[in-house]
């Protein structure tokens, strides 16, 4: 069961109304049953896994938490809501305000945020250097986290790279002249599970880190851990924006319902209209390349960067929307990435939840950007490669990890460059600082703004092809088709339409595309249009609504050849 499917458009309304009529004391248990159904819909053995996954991680989350000194007080100020404290870095953690159960993280490489006023020391895994620290964690709390985290990631290992290891292990030897078969293993790897055991990883290091206190009931924990708006793509939870928000009981709240359908209608608009037309062309340009120009694979992979922005965008959207109709409150997990002005600035605004996730359970640890330049330079690299391995077990991921990390050491290094050559065209110091230049000001900062943007989609989008090709050999030979067979002359509409999309299906997803783009650039702006629709007088708000709801009916992706599972990020 997906979200774009008819068992989904069953499934959640009546989720949604049970969950409203039961006793507020019953809703956490209702949610429990639905999520463990709705993952068992794709393979009742992946809730058994789930299950007993859960159990684990409570144990060890409760062991680490035993005498941590971390404790959930109610708050008076804030209107009897709870609030963490304790020993550890961060570990003030107010979730009284009405719009804080969303937590919002800035990109990988950045080492001021919400919760991270504090560095992690290097060599430790969350012990943190702020207030009286943790300089006295005794020896056992951090064998059971390191116990703990083996087991998380090495089941993750298991499932995922167990055959990309023998795969290389078989080239090796070989290239060595040693004949040795080395089969494959039927391993099939259950959907979602990257993103639930780095949800659950981050808690047990936040139990350790004394950031929050253990969770006690296990229908919470295992709530958090299942949930199923997020569970098979995410965004990738934290407990203490989370683990709050199930422990009070969640009233109808009809602005809260209205805003999370609007939410879900423009994540099935991204996905359906958007990310699935363009799919259609990605597709055959990829599997053909061969005996297509290389003008059309550059083509293809400009629009690829549009679908897999509104694939995954339109599944965290849908699910964004579908938690706010439930009363709890999701990362915002993409933040008009394509206005980014560097890569750095695109990290800090795509995939949020997994960027933030390695900048504070990797990159700080690792030591951040406060050490020499050489370090923090392998450290950059480091996350971005387990970054690469984290979305799939092939050297083209490896690869395309390494190239945003590259950009990155690139960007940094060229930075007082970039600084004085644009201080020779009148621009102050701080020009390519994106939060003293937030907007576009004037003629000549539009300018400049935009040739960034430019710039940075290109690097981007090159990236974004090792990243859809089959695989690295794959990736290049399509770059050798593009510089020995671009095929200028013979590129055309007309050429193009001949790759999957007719005229006026091409046609469509422009239109659908600056759509987006606009809705993106209000949004970019500080503004909502999903506001801007609920504001609308009644009338006028539901025919908006009728209206776009019809134009997703009509003009989205259907028929015999439409695969209701394909979210790109559900092989991750």
């Amino acid at each position: 069961m997906v979200f774009n499917s008819l068992g989904f458009l069953v499934f959640f309304p009546i989720v949604l109304i049970i969950y409203y009529i039961v006793p507020k004391g019953f809703q956490n248990f209702w949610l429990l049953l639905s999520s463990y159904w709705f993952y068992m819909s794709w393979n009742p053995r992946y809730g058994l896994l789930l299950l007993i996954f859960t159990i684990f991680t409570y144990i060890c989350g409760l062991v680490l938490g035993k005498d941590s000194g971390a404790a959930r007080e109610v708050s008076e100020e804030s209107g009897g809501t709870e609030t963490y404290t304790g020993s550890g870095s961060g570990a003030i953690i107010n979730q009284g305000k009405p719009d804080h159960g969303t937590t919002r993280f800035h990109g990988v490489i950045e080492e001021s945020g919400t919760s991270m006023a504090a560095r992690a020391n290097p060599g430790e895994i969350g012990v943190t250097e702020v207030g009286h620290g943790m300089k006295g964690v005794n020896s056992k709390r951090k064998r059971i986290l390191a116990f703990s985290l083996f087991v998380v990631f090495g089941l993750l290992a298991f499932f995922k790279y167990t055959n990309f290891l023998l795969d290389n292990v078989s080239g090796l030897l070989a290239r060595l002249s040693v004949n040795l078969s080395v089969d494959h293993l039927s391993i099939v790897m259950p959907v979602g599970i990257s993103f639930f055991l780095f949800q659950s990883a981050g808690y047990l290091i936040d139990v350790y880190r004394k950031e929050i206190p253990a969770e006690k009931n296990f229908i919470n924990y295992a709530l958090f851990v299942s949930f199923f708006p997020s569970i098979l793509s995410g965004p990738i939870g934290r407990a203490p924006a989370l683990l709050p928000q199930y422990l009070k009981p969640r009233s109808f709240d009809c602005d809260s319902v209205s805003e999370g359908f609007l939410l879900m209608l423009w994540g099935f608009f991204l996905k359906l209209v958007i990310a699935d037309r363009a799919a259609i062309l990605v597709n055959n340009v990829y599997a053909g390349y061969h005996n297509i120009y290389g003008s059309a694979i550059v083509a293809a992979t400009v629009i690829y960067g549009i679908e897999i922005y509104c694939d995954f965008c339109g599944y965290s959207t849908i699910a964004t929307g579908a938690a706010k109709m439930l009363g709890v409150r999701l990362m915002d997990n993409f933040n008009c990435p394509y206005f980014s002005v560097s890569v750095q600035d695109f990290w800090r605004r795509w995939h949020i939840s997994l960027s933030s996730w390695f900048r504070d359970y990797l990159y700080f640890p690792l030591g951040g950007s406060r050490c020499n330049i050489f370090r923090r330079c392998f450290n950059i690299m480091v996350v971005f490669i387990v970054s690469g391995l984290w979305h799939g077990s092939q050297w083209s991921y490896i690869v395309w990890g390494a190239l945003n990390g590259i950009y990155q050491i690139i960007g940094s290094l060229l930075l007082p460059i970039r600084i004085k050559v644009l201080g020779l065209f009148g621009f102050d110091k701080d020009v390519l600082d994106p939060k003293k230049n937030p907007a576009f000001i004037d003629f000549k900062m539009t300018l400049l703004k935009l040739i960034r943007i430019l710039i940075t989609f290109c690097l981007i989008d090159f990236a974004w092809l090792f990243f859809r090709a089959a695989g690295l050999r794959d990736a290049v030979m399509m770059l050798q088709q593009i510089r020995c067979n671009f095929g200028a002359s013979q590129f055309s509409l007309q050429y193009l339409y001949s790759l999957g999309l007719d005229m006026k299906n091409f046609r469509l997803l422009i239109f659908a595309t600056v759509i987006l783009f606009i809705g993106d650039f209000v949004k970019y702006r500080g503004a909502s249009v999903g506001m801007w629709v609920l504001q609308r007088p009644m009338i006028l708000r539901e025919l908006i609504i009728a209206l776009f709801i019809l134009f997703i009916l009509i003009f989205g992706i259907w028929g015999n050849a439409y695969n209701a599972s394909s979210f790109i990020y559900f092989q991750y």
